[in-house]
């Protein structure tokens, strides 16, 4: 089975991370959603390198 495309790669990214950004909301979870904002610059940073 050949690897997916890199535009369905991202799709799939941005999909899961909109499902854990919701199941992540809530005052108590602000710091996950610290990280996962620091995770998420990292791969738009890294998405420009490219």
């Amino acid at each position: 089975m050949s690897k997916p495309s890199l535009n369905t790669q991202i799709l799939i990214a941005a999909i899961l991370g909109v499902f854990f950004g919701w199941l992540a909301h809530g005052k108590e979870l602000a710091s996950a959603m610290y990280v996962a904002n620091l995770v998420s610059t990292l791969f738009i940073d890294l998405l420009k390198m490219v």
